[in-house]
């Protein structure tokens, strides 16, 4: 399939433009400050926060070593 250097010039604006819209048309501005979104307040109570502390193993002793490599 050829294509001519018009079709061609027209596939990159489409596609450049298929890349930037997701992005771009997302972001406004309100007061000079860049806005994506509203924050929406949960009814939802918050779960309970952790009551036991996460274990973290010690760390392990290399089983041999040679000059270069701990094994």
């Amino acid at each position: 399939m050829k294509v001519s250097r018009k079709g061609f010039l027209r596939l990159g604006l489409a596609a450049g433009a298929g890349l930037f819209l997701p992005f771009g048309a997302t972001g406004r501005f309100e007061n000079g400050k860049e806005v994506t979104g509203r924050l929406l307040a949960s009814t939802v109570p918050l779960p309970a926060p952790f009551r036991v502390p996460l274990p973290v193993p010690p760390v392990l002793e290399p089983e041999r070593s040679d000059c270069t490599t701990d094994y």
